[in-house]
């Protein structure tokens, strides 16, 4: 795996329950190439929620905003199957900007194995808090966790339009390694407890490859 972009979004998906079939169809089999042939867009990755909500996520790398407000994008996605669907499907998207690593990947103890699961913490910080807490996730926590079997890489995101302000991905051989004892005891120290004081409006949710 690698990062192709420092520039991404990411929308997640709450869908009526009968029109889930419709939904998934339209995602895979109109949707994602549709987005794919647009000059600027580099990948598209479906997850789906085993932990947590909203049940479905979509994260993009794009090289810039640029492919996201062009033409062909609004041709894309302006489609009759879009339009049908729409009515039955509660969505929320927003973009974000790489801030740490600066590029590429924090790779982990299982780099180089496949990716089973997807931890995503989106997070927005009191403002007097806001540096402890930078300092704290590069310096410790995703260090940390990355030194845990099962996690093979994480990247950091910063929102450029949209919320929560922050996102942190760690990429896992299987959604359970996030529970596992080794990784309670890598995430939960001093600078932790300090740092989640300063906390609000929390996002987290575990996710695995859709299908």
């Amino acid at each position: 795996m690698e990062a192709l972009s420092r520039t991404v979004y990411i929308v997640t998906a709450e869908v009526e329950p009968e029109w889930e079939i419709d939904f998934n169809r339209w995602y895979d089999e109109e949707h994602v190439p549709n987005l794919l042939a647009v000059p600027g867009y580099r990948s598209g990755t479906r997850y789906v929620a085993v932990e947590g909500e909203p049940k479905y996520m979509a994260f993009w790398e794009i090289d810039s905003m640029e492919a996201y407000r062009g033409k062909e994008h609004d041709v894309a996605v302006n489609t009759p199957w879009t339009e049908k669907g729409a009515p039955h499907r509660t969505v929320k998207m927003t973009f974000y900007e790489q801030i740490f690593p600066e590029q590429g990947l924090l790779k982990g103890a299982s780099w180089g194995e496949k990716v089973g699961g997807l931890l995503i913490n989106r997070i927005d910080v009191t403002p007097e808090g806001e540096q402890d807490f930078n300092d704290w996730y590069n310096q410790e926590h995703q260090p940390a966790l990355c030194a845990v079997p099962g996690a093979i890489a994480a990247r950091r995101f910063r929102a450029t339009q949209g919320e929560p302000k922050y996102m942190a991905m760690v990429y896992l051989t299987d959604p359970g390694v996030q529970a596992t004892e080794a990784w309670q005891k890598a995430a939960n120290t001093p600078w932790t407890a300090r740092s989640r004081e300063s906390y609000r409006n929390r996002w987290r949710v575990v996710y695995r490859p859709y299908p």
